[in-house]
């Protein structure tokens, strides 16, 4: 009885989606304007967040280019650092970016920007350290502003559904 308890015990950890590899998402976007007009848009992307590995992709991402996945209790996220300057005005930038999940709603925000490079090295400094949550909370803190300060990048709120399709 003892052993027919145990094995049921393990087979329902290992049978449930509490323990799953992978999370397949598909997301449907709406981009936000410099104004913060929201545009409804046809795009849709697919989102496999890996839990194990802590990495984020896109159905497209090639192997080797997964982005760092934060896992916190009501949140997934990830962010980008470009690691290279652009010039904008004679003004050298850094361009970066972060990506939020919301575990309870399927929301899902993404902003990417340009950063005057003082602040981008920074952000590239903490990503090289591997200070990946300081990098994000950074980068989150001040992109939506920056964003409609500079009138550059791209601000875009999406709708997710756990997908069934696996590939």
């Amino acid at each position: 009885m003892k052993l027919l308890s145990v094995i049921l015990v393990i087979c329902s950890l290992l049978g449930g989606n509490a323990y799953s590899e992978e999370l397949v998402l598909n997301c449907s976007a709406n981009f936000v304007s410099f104004d913060g007009k929201v545009k409804k848009t046809a795009f849709n992307e697919t989102i496999i967040l890996n839990i194990k590995k802590e990495e984020w992709k896109h159905s497209w991402t090639k192997k080797g280019s997964e982005k760092v996945l934060l896992v916190e209790e009501d949140y997934f996220a990830s962010y980008n650092v470009d690691n290279y300057e652009v010039y904008s005005k004679s003004i050298p930038y850094i361009g970066a970016g972060y990506k939020i999940i919301n575990r309870y709603d399927g929301s899902y925000t993404h902003v990417d920007t340009l950063f005057p490079a003082k602040i981008g090295k920074k952000f590239q400094k903490l990503k090289k350290k591997g200070k990946h949550n300081k990098a994000f909370s950074e980068i989150k803190k001040i992109a939506l502003n920056q964003y409609t300060k500079i009138n550059y990048g791209s601000f875009t709120k999406y709708d997710c559904a756990k997908s069934k399709k696996q590939f």
